[in-house]
């Protein structure tokens, strides 16, 4: 009988050592995956024109200690909060179709394909609402499939940006917002 009870504790303690390494995995690769996500917002003046056109240019890091494979960043702009989708559909999820961007690697995108005209910005700043909003996708090197919604909005005194409580989120924190 004391045998028996001896390869019952043998046991637990080996499903005990499997979950505590399986933990231990899933630790690690959170750990060293990349992480993808916009750091910074500005708003660029293109002077080439006799009309000065303005547009906004998002840097997106990789803070991770491994590269992002295929990332691809869709930006779009509104002036309205409700024209922001809540869901992060339109994943392309083809392989190979974005760039790599190693660890502390930087990227951007920009708003250029709607430049704004000089009436649209006064009536930003004259209080009319707009969001500068989208989703990076990426590929970690462990084969997992990543995404980061972000969402910005300028003040109106023309000094920084800042996030409303919609579409800043990312695949691991799901809330999907």
């Amino acid at each position: 009988m004391c045998e028996f009870i001896f390869k019952i504790c043998e046991l637990a303690a080996f499903i005990a050592i499997i979950f505590t390494f399986l933990e231990m995995r899933k630790t690690r690769i959170l750990d060293e995956r990349a992480w993808v996500t916009p750091f910074d917002i500005t708003t660029v003046t293109n002077n080439i024109q006799s009309n000065p056109s303005f547009f906004f240019k998002l840097l997106y890091k990789n803070t991770g200690k491994t590269p992002a494979l295929n990332v691809n960043t869709w930006i779009a702009q509104s002036g309205r909060l409700d024209d922001i989708p809540t869901n992060h559909e339109g994943d392309p999820k083809s392989p190979n179709t974005g760039m790599l961007l190693v660890p502390d690697g930087i990227g951007h995108s920009t708003t250029t394909f709607h430049p704004l005209s000089e009436s649209e910005v006064q009536a930003i700043k004259r209080g009319n609402g707009f969001y500068i909003w989208g989703i990076t996708y990426y590929d970690d090197i462990f084969g997992k499939h990543h995404w980061t919604q972000f969402c910005f909005f300028p003040f109106l005194d023309g000094t920084g940006f800042g996030t409303p409580p919609i579409h800043n989120a990312c695949d691991d924190a799901d809330n999907n917002k």
